[in-house]
């Protein structure tokens, strides 16, 4: 299949859903090795989508 172009604005979308979705999953793999207690889970996970929001 021939690839379709992608604008710039859908790349830098795709990008940012790209980090979260590995953000995400550092934090549950982390969780479930018992590396965060349930506030310090919290605290990162606010951390990380203040990051993502500016």
């Amino acid at each position: 299949m021939p690839r379709t172009k992608v604008t710039p604005h859908h790349r830098q979308l795709f990008i940012a859903l790209s980090r979260i979705g590995n953000n995400l999953n550092q934090l549950t793999n982390n969780a479930h090795l018992g590396m965060y207690a349930h506030k310090m889970l919290q605290k990162d996970l606010l951390d990380r989508t203040v990051k993502v929001n500016h």
